[in-house]
Formats: C-alpha cells, structure tokens, sequence
C-alpha cells in the first residue's frame, strides 16, 4: 500500500464469486451466458432461472453443483456442446476439469437434486449430467438428473450417468430424444410419468431398467 506494506492476496486469480451464476442471490432474471473461459461455474443451494430469462451455455463449460443444490429453470436453459467440447453438469465431489473443493473427492450418485425444467426454451446438444438424481422424501421430486415437467423438449447427444434414482424423468411433457447414452444410473435410464417419448439411437447399460412407464 502507500505505506509501503506487503497486501497479501492473487492478483487476477478467481475467488468465490466469480464461480457463482449471479453474485447477488440465487435467482437469475436475466439472460447471462457462461463462458468456457471463466468455466467451472458452482450452484449452491436452489437455484432459479426466472421466466424470460435464458442461460446459454457454451461448448466445453462444466457447471458443479453443492450436496443437494438445484437448478429450477422457468424461462430457458440452451446447452449446445460440440462432440470435441462438452458441457458437463456434475457433482463438487468429481474433480473433473479440476478441484473445487480444496481436495480429492470421489462423487456418488446422488450429490446433488438434478436440473428441471418447466417451460419451453430450453434444449440439450452434447451435455452431460452425472450424479444427480438424489433419492428420498422430501427433494421437491428431482429424483432425476434431468426432471422435464409440462413441457416440449429436444435433447441430442448426451450422456446421463450415475443418478441416485432416473436419468431422466419426464412429467407431462413431449420429448425427443436422439443419440443420447444413458449408464450407471441407480433407477432407470428414462421415467415417463404421462407424455410421449420421442426414443431413437439412445443407449441404455449397467442399469435397472432402460425406459420405464
């Protein structure tokens, strides 16, 4: 400082902050895009995405989220990955695209709720969602990575692997969906609870049941 003392800290290093989706509380209102740049992202806690609002996620982002966080969307989510950049949903436990929580971890299935979506909008190209889907009363129903309710979806070229209950559950809804691969998830790989299923070129291993009804 100007008396000449040494103030410690990292000059252009990230803090806690710059890892969050909205540094002022967990409800996003407007549209943001995460960058891969500025990637890995953590959701803390129950997380909104309002309506009108869309996050856009770009190709190779890897969004981690906190022991039983979630993220609710009710405007849109538009994940497009590349097949050499993916967009990775996971647990703070797996240290995949490095450590975020200070040490070496090994994820489960189940760390976290799962992603649902409410509203048309959003759609999935190359993602990845892994160890979700927590199981038990009282998680506002996740039960899924990826919990689609009253709503139209397409989703191509993913992977949902390692949920504590459905890789997908879908509510109500129409869905497509494409070339996705479904593996290690404790349920099934799809539950439908009314609604049609679009289901072609998917792969469904190591698991309870493939698409339950």
């Amino acid at each position: 400082n100007e008396d000449g003392i040494s103030i410690s800290g990292t000059p252009g290093k990230r803090n806690s902050i710059s890892y969050l989706l909205n540094k002022d509380s967990t409800i996003l209102s407007s549209s943001r895009t995460l960058t891969e740049t500025m990637s890995p992202y953590i959701i803390y806690g129950a997380t909104q995405i309002e309506a009108d609002a869309t996050l856009t996620i770009e190709p190779g982002v890897i969004i981690k989220f906190t022991e039983g966080a979630s993220l609710l969307v009710e405007g849109a989510l538009v994940a497009d990955g590349t097949a050499d950049h993916n967009i990775l949903f996971t647990s703070l436990h797996d240290d995949m695209g490095g450590d975020t929580n200070g040490t070496t971890t090994i994820p489960a299935a189940g760390d976290w709720l799962g992603i649902r979506i409410t509203a048309s909008g959003s759609a999935f190209d190359h993602a990845e969602f892994r160890y979700g889907g927590k199981d038990g009363l009282g998680y506002q129903g996740f039960v899924a990575n990826l919990r689609i309710q009253e709503t139209d979806i397409e989703i191509t070229n993913s992977v949902f692997a390692h949920a504590g209950v459905n890789g997908v559950r879908i509510i109500g809804s129409e869905a497509e969906l494409d070339g996705n691969i479904f593996e290690d998830n404790t349920h099934a790989a799809v539950y439908l609870e009314e609604g049609e299923v679009t289901f072609t070129h998917n792969t469904s291993r190591r698991k309870r049941y493939g698409l339950m009804a």
